[in-house]
């Protein structure tokens, strides 16, 4: 005789259980995964989400920022800067403010044509983390390209091989530096 067998009515209640966990627990992951904003039965693309007024995240609730910021990053990822843009905001306003969340948002800025507005939130990381190495390498192609100030462009990547010289983007800041320097 087996398991089966001896505990018909265990094994029911097992596998009901079970079923009652799998769902809820698939409806628990669907309602962290889906955007408030968003209410459809397919996976939204950043540029099927609505016009309408993004989400509002409170400063009390840390999950209403994550939402923010998964939106924020799928708009960077789509390129729709201004939606990008308002996400990251409404992240910082949320209480979720840090060096990669102001680069982000500095590197929206730069590609919606607002140089002045992204070089501010690259020096705004850099305060909150002076070894953040991306807002930093950052500015130096700010200046060289978006603000057409390659001196100033040399100075930030040599700031940024002065206390990176092994970082992430060394070997481009180096090669940035030696292209403006022959011109």
């Amino acid at each position: 005789m087996n398991f089966r067998e001896r505990n018909p009515l265990l094994l029911g209640v097992v596998a009901v259980c079970a079923m009652g966990i799998g769902i809820t627990g698939t409806m628990l992951w669907m309602q962290e995964r889906t955007p408030q904003a968003v209410k459809t039965t397919s996976t939204p693309t950043p540029s099927a989400l609505p016009e309408a007024a993004p989400v509002l995240p409170s400063t009390t609730e840390l999950s209403n920022a994550q939402t923010a910021l998964n939106l924020g990053n799928q708009f960077y990822d789509a390129g729709q800067w201004p939606r990008a843009i308002a996400q990251y905001r409404m992240v910082i306003t949320g209480g979720f403010d840090n060096p990669d969340v102001r680069t982000d948002l500095g590197n929206a800025l730069r590609f919606n044509g607002q140089p002045q507005q992204a070089l501010e939130q690259y020096k705004i990381a850099q305060r909150q983390d002076p070894s953040h190495e991306q807002s930093l390498f950052n500015q130096g192609g700010l200046w060289a390209f978006s603000l057409r100030n390659p001196t100033k462009g040399v100075e930030a990547w040599r700031a940024y091989l002065k206390r990176f010289p092994n970082g992430r983007s060394a070997k481009d800041a180096r090669a940035f530096i030696a292209k403006n320097l022959r011109k």
